[in-house]
Order: C-alpha cells, then structure tokens, then sequence
C-alpha cells in the first residue's frame, strides 16, 4: 500500500480494459492493485470476455499500478529554493548577454510590451511596473 495511505478501496466497478498505467505502460491483471487519480485504491476484477463497459468505456480512464506509484514516490527528491546568491550568481553570468537597456536592446522593447500589456497588468503586482530590469526585479521580490 502506498505511503500517504490512500484512501480505502472503492466498491465501484472498475474497468480498465486494455488501457495501459501510466507509468509503467503495462496493463492492470485481475486482482492488482491500481490507484487512480484521485489516489483510491481499487481492485481490478476478473472481467469475463468480452466486456462491452472494459471496451467502451474504461473506469478509471487515467490509473496507475499502486506499486509503481509507490516506486515513484519513493524516488521523488524536492530541490531547494534558489538563495538570492543563487539568483545573482545567475544574473551575473547572463548580464553580458542579455541586457535590460531598451535603448540599446530593441528587442526587449517588444516583451517589455508583451508583459506591460492591459492584460497581464491585473495579474502582475504592481511595483513591477516601477522597475526596468526584470532580473532585479526578480532579486528583490
């Protein structure tokens, strides 16, 4: 069973068919294990042949081996958060190609638009639009 113990078996029926787990691309067999994605777990039962709902109709579309879900959430790592150091050790290695000078670097005209734009105004906070550098602008946030 999974680490984070999903939830029970669900007594609905399921028919999986011939759809594959998306992890591992193999199909279920009857009496496995599978999750969907919703992290129930549910029992594959022994569909006699032909079964017109496994065809038609497979429930749960989307599901996954409960062990290779297992698998990957014991090989799931988190990173850390980039430190401000991080950040400015990646701006001054990208400073000398791509400057925030519009009146030297047409180009960032266009994006400095794009991003300026009435449409992405409501999304962005507004001291953005305070600053000229986006690279600093993302150092000081």
């Amino acid at each position: 069973m999974p680490r984070d113990s999903p939830e029970m078996v669900s007594k609905e029926d399921v028919h999986v068919g011939q759809s594959l787990c998306v992890l591992c691309r193999q199909a279920a067999t009857a009496g496995s294990p599978i999750l969907d994605l919703n992290r129930r777990l549910r029992t594959v039962p022994d569909c006699g042949s032909p079964c017109a709902r496994c065809s038609l109709s497979p429930s749960p579309i989307i599901w996954f081996h409960a062990t290779c879900y297992e698998i990957l959430q014991n090989s799931y790592e988190s990173s850390q958060r980039p430190t401000p150091e991080d950040l400015r050790r990646f701006a001054d290695a990208t400073r000398p190609v791509y400057r925030c000078h519009p009146q030297e670097h047409r180009e960032t005209m266009s994006v400095t638009d794009g991003l300026l734009s009435k449409y992405t105004r409501k999304k962005l906070p507004k001291r953005v639009f305070d600053k000229t550098c986006w690279v600093n602008y993302w150092l000081n946030y």
